[in-house]
């Protein structure tokens, strides 16, 4: 994953990287989201070996199918750091006053504690009920050596059959469907890693 930031460098972060994770819920643009799993997602992050904190000055926007354990708690203290430290690297893309809880959710048999915002948080309780999937939107701000760090921009409680997670394994390695046509392939490798999938490249969009 390119322009990865170590919490020690000085940076000057202009406005073209600066993305508003505060804007409300509803209001995003989704088509900017990339459809992925976080399984597939983390297996094209490259952590630099030397750091203990990664922040990625891209904050790649991500569409995930995720399921909600039911369970609701106060930001843990590994958070709160990360976010705060996140926002001293680049300042101006976050506010991670914002962000004071966080739910429990899963993914092809892995648990995640995502931090999202209070407004949002309101709307996802009155909708999204335990056990239920539903479709997010998540940035990814980087990463510590033991996980990647999400944030939850907004959800969807419809679910595009598409994004299912495949109980292939071989499925699982590509990160498309077997037994499906190369154009739908091309299709959704563009929608999920962008238009220049094959020259390895990934873009985001704000």
């Amino acid at each position: 994953m390119n322009n990865i930031l170590s919490a020690k460098n000085k940076i000057r972060v202009v406005t073209a990287l600066t993305v508003l994770i505060c804007m409300p819920a509803h209001a995003i643009n989704t088509a900017a989201y990339q459809i992925t799993t976080f399984k597939n997602f983390q297996r094209l992050y490259e952590f630099p070996t030397d750091k203990e904190v990664a922040f990625d000055a891209q904050l790649p926007a991500i569409e995930v199918v995720l399921r909600y354990e039911g369970k609701q708690q106060p930001l843990s203290a590994a958070h709160v750091q990360f976010l705060q430290n996140f926002s001293k690297v680049l300042p101006g893309a976050i506010d991670s006053s914002l962000y004071k809880e966080e739910i429990s959710v899963s993914e092809q048999g892995h648990t995640y504690w995502l931090p999202i915002q209070s407004k949002v948080l309101t709307d996802f309780l009155s909708q999204i009920k335990p056990s239920q999937e539903f479709t997010s939107y998540v940035r990814s701000l980087g990463a510590t050596k033991t996980q990647c760090a999400y944030v939850l921009i907004d959800y969807d409680e419809k679910i595009d059959n598409t994004l299912q997670p495949s109980s292939s394994p071989i499925d699982g390695l590509a990160g498309v469907r077997c037994g499906q046509s190369w154009n739908e392939t091309a299709q959704a490798l563009e929608k999920r890693l962008g238009p220049s999938f094959a020259s390895g490249r990934r873009e985001t969009g704000k």
